[in-house]
């Protein structure tokens, strides 16, 4: 089973700093971070990877980070991060909601919109965990629902998770292949569940725009099918976008085309000519994928992925 420890006493003052840096953005995400300490950058890591999860128990100074729409554009692993600040104060901010950490309440996050995170304890402790978007979503629906409510740390399952992962890290360099991944899926199971509780009630359009959002590479996708999904008539579903002076179909276009945008603009899928990326979200007719493209961007499908090169 993979482990990782790390330690910037181990190196000069002056190295301190980039080393952390390149060693910490390897195994999350690539960003940016400040931090006033970077002079004698005092810090550590401890990762274990359980299967598809991963856990990072980080101890730093004060820091802020930050990860750009560029950054996105040019890596997004997909991935879902539990945040909790065991030992600090800390906070995240992403797609305009802001979540304040402290010992009693962790935050979700994903990587594939901006986002700023900081911590302010001279010596904070942190612990993430990280889960592919795809492996959370075959557990639980709404996904970017989930991002949204802060966890709550000091009862029910949260005790039970922050329990759980302190042991699985204390006990890190024992685990077999097959244990680690079992204790993969304990973790997962936890996360969910803890999850799942934290919630957050959504309107009625709120919840039709996620469930739109996670079926969007379904051809079929359409007001029948959505309305039938959440027990409404399809005349109250046309209603309910009227109110918001668009169209089911208009809606599931925009999305539809936003996801292109996004694939087109992503390095990793270079070889994957530009219908297969309309197909595999839910634009099965090429000729009219373009035309809805340049009609959105003012530019076809290839243009565009040239202009962002």
């Amino acid at each position: 089973m993979d482990s990782l420890r790390f330690d910037t006493e181990v190196l000069d003052p002056p190295d301190r700093f980039s080393a952390w840096f390149d060693l910490a953005t390897a195994n999350h995400v690539p960003s940016y971070m400040r931090s006033e300490h970077e002079r004698d950058f005092r810090a550590g890591l401890h990762v274990l990877e359980l299967g598809p999860v991963r856990i990072a128990s980080l101890w730093l100074p004060s820091f802020t980070v930050s990860r750009t729409e560029r950054q996105v554009r040019q890596s997004d692993p997909e991935m879902i991060q539990f945040d909790w600040a065991r030992g600090g104060a800390a906070g995240v901010e992403q797609e305009g909601i802001q979540t304040s950490m402290d010992p009693g309440t962790a935050s979700l996050m994903h990587t594939s919109s901006p986002f700023r995170c900081w911590g302010t304890r001279e010596r904070g402790d942190y612990l993430t965990v990280q889960v592919p978007r795809t492996v959370m979503l075959a557990r639980v629906g709404g996904v970017e629902r989930l991002t949204r409510a802060p966890l709550r740390m000091h009862r029910g399952l949260g005790v039970v998770l922050a329990a759980h992962l302190d042991t699985v890290l204390a006990n890190g360099d024992d685990y077999t292949e097959a244990e680690g991944a079992l204790l993969g899926e304990v973790t997962l199971d936890l996360l969910v569940g803890l999850c799942s509780t934290a919630a957050p009630t959504e309107s009625l359009p709120a919840r039709i725009k996620l469930y739109i959002k996670e079926h969007l590479g379904d051809p079929g996708l359409g007001p029948a099918g959505i309305a039938a999904a959440h027990r409404i008539s399809v005349r109250y579903l046309h209603r309910i976008f009227q109110d918001e002076d668009m169209t089911v179909a208009s809606y599931i276009r925009a999305q539809r085309l936003e996801q292109c945008r996004r694939e087109l603009a992503d390095p990793r899928y270079d070889t994957r000519p530009a219908h297969a990326i309309g197909a595999r979200w839910g634009l099965t007719d090429a000729p009219h994928f373009t035309r809805a493209f340049r009609a959105a961007y003012h530019l076809t499908p290839a243009q565009y992925r040239l202009s962002v090169r």
